[in-house]
């Protein structure tokens, strides 16, 4: 069976350019056009790849390190945001600045269209003055300069500061016993998990299971994400080019906080009497994180299809402070109190929790 009768191509229509002569294209990878004709085939280190497919013709010599995944998979799955330059696993390529060498007989629309971008951004990431005249040989840049340092912010976390729970001094040591000055990190995905990181001294707790699908579908959390996808729609390039936005806000997990400080006067303005004070103390997001920052990358395809990325972080401090509502801060000055003064909690306990999104 050629490539037409499989359903790739019109012989009809078939489209050639005399002067092609770039070797390398999807992806970086090398053209190999003598296996599956023009544009079908790309070869490298440890793998034939067949475009037509999206998956590689050999078994993956990495299949036992990813048991879940086909073992003719490349790319991650993901072509569009992971490279696979040797074939073995897919790097993150695409947040560093994508380059194309031009070839003879290359334009800049074309170039634009196999990047997904625009020739406006094409122009204006290279200081091009004439958009209809471009040297064989110049190095493009062709995916957003200011990417690298945009993501890397993104993926920060605060600095961790030093831990103040008295009951266990949790600390990293190496085969010798030398202690490391790295943070201590823990797994939680209930309220009682947490509480043991920030009992026994950890550094850092990072959210999972329960906790972190409670994240996900707290309200305050689902109407920032709605707000998102309404910004990205909105994006004039959306639909026609790749783009990426990034963004940060706090959010206020477990529920809004109650108000009001006439304990248990029996009057509109006591706490007791409100639903919302009980709701609220009884959702175990209002003390594992109270009010957290969410940091968000949106990566969006040329098709219109957006993934987002998230990253949380919180402090479980549980003291009370200036500015909080009467009600809450009521409580938490007596069980910030008894949990870290008398328990030992740790005051610094920093709060992460990371998760992906794709419609």
């Amino acid at each position: 069976m050629d490539y037409y009768s499989f359903g790739m191509g019109i012989k009809e229509r078939e489209w050639k350019d005399s002067n092609f002569s770039y070797r390398f294209a999807f992806n970086g990878q090398e053209r190999d056009d003598e296996v599956s004709g023009e544009g079908n085939s790309y070869t490298a280190e440890f793998w034939q790849y067949d475009s037509r497919l999206g998956r590689r013709f050999n078994l993956d010599p990495l299949m036992g390190k990813y048991p879940w995944q086909s073992a003719y998979a490349c790319f991650n799955n993901n072509p569009q945001y992971f490279m696979d330059s040797k074939g073995l696993e897919g790097e993150e390529g695409n947040k560093e600045v994508q380059k194309h060498n031009v070839a003879s007989g290359e334009t800049l629309s074309g170039i634009a269209q196999k990047y997904h971008t625009s020739v406006e951004n094409l122009a204006k990431w290279n200081d091009i003055e004439d958009v209809n005249r471009i040297d064989a040989g110049a190095s493009l840049i062709v995916s957003d300069p200011s990417r690298p340092a945009n993501n890397a912010a993104f993926e920060s976390y605060p600095a961790v500061k030093p831990s103040t729970g008295w009951l266990v001094d949790t600390k990293n040591v190496d085969a010798d016993g030398n202690v490391l000055n790295t943070p201590t990190e823990m797994t939680v995905s209930n309220g009682a998990d947490l509480a043991i990181a920030s009992i026994v001294n950890f550094d850092i707790a990072n959210l999972s299971g329960g906790l972190l699908v409670a994240v996900q579908s707290d309200p305050d959390m689902t109407a920032y994400q709605v707000e998102i996808f309404n910004t990205v729609k909105s994006d004039p390039r959306y639909g026609k080019e790749a783009f990426y936005i990034t963004g940060f806000d706090v959010r206020e997990f477990g529920g809004k906080r109650g108000s009001g400080d006439e304990w248990f006067s029996g009057g509109e303005n006591d706490p007791v009497l409100k639903k919302e004070t009980w709701q609220v103390g009884a959702n175990q997001l209002t003390w594992a994180l109270r009010h957290a920052t969410v940091k968000y990358w949106a990566e969006v395809s040329h098709d219109g299809t957006i993934t987002i990325q998230y990253r949380l972080y919180d402090t479980l401090d549980l003291s009370g402070n200036e500015g909080r509502s009467g009600t809450y801060n009521t409580i938490s000055e007596i069980g910030g109190y008894l949990y870290h003064d008398i328990g030992g909690g740790n005051k610094n306990l920093q709060t992460r929790g990371q998760w992906s999104i794709s419609r």
